[in-house]
């Protein structure tokens, strides 16, 4: 098992969630290769990747009250972890079940709830088996187009900076149009 990286300011309930995390999903994901890669808990979020080759999980939580509701996803992607690449690889998992049943409500995880996480991550669970479970054995086709067809909606992202007489341009991102380019 990974230990888990706790930062100074480590929010209690999202060590809890992590923990839960880890009992429901380490030994589920292990039977389809996934190993635990990095359980890190900061002061208002929290990563969990689990990787197998170039495929990799990822549970993230937001508690920051800038962003409330607080939320958690499950992320599936392919490819490096790191940011941005990660943030172009992957598709939150409530994109595929959208994909696979579009009258179903799809939408992250609430996490507003703390004494509700074990429910709610077994659920998440569930939900990983049956809407992922053809990424989770290797066969990427679904989440190959749902990927594609959400990056080619998106834009890169843009930089803006000062120009001539203190007023800003736009600038594209040259790594990110690769990026886009890349997986859309």
């Amino acid at each position: 098992m990974t230990d888990m990286r706790k930062h100074k300011k480590a929010d209690k309930n999202l060590i809890r969630f992590v923990e839960t995390a880890s009992m429901i999903f380490d030994d589920f994901l292990k039977q389809f290769g996934f190993e635990s890669y990095i359980k890190e808990v900061e002061d208002f979020f929290c990563t969990m990747i689990y990787k197998k080759n170039d495929l990799y999980i990822k549970i993230s939580a937001n508690i920051h009250p800038k962003d409330y509701p607080y939320y958690y996803n499950v992320i599936l992607g392919q490819g490096s972890t790191d940011w941005p690449d990660t943030d172009w690889n992957s598709i939150a998992l409530w994109l595929i079940k959208k994909e696979i049943f579009p009258d179903l409500k799809a939408k992250e995880y609430s996490l507003t709830d703390f004494d509700k996480i074990d429910s709610s991550l077994k659920n998440a669970k569930i939900e990983l088996e049956k809407f992922g479970n053809s990424f989770l054995k290797g066969d990427l086709t679904i989440f190959k187009k749902v990927r594609q067809d959400i990056n080619k909606q998106r834009e890169p992202y843009k930089i803006y900076q000062p120009g001539k007489k203190r007023r800003y341009k736009t600038i594209i991102d040259t790594i990110s149009k690769k990026l886009k380019d890349k997986f859309s």
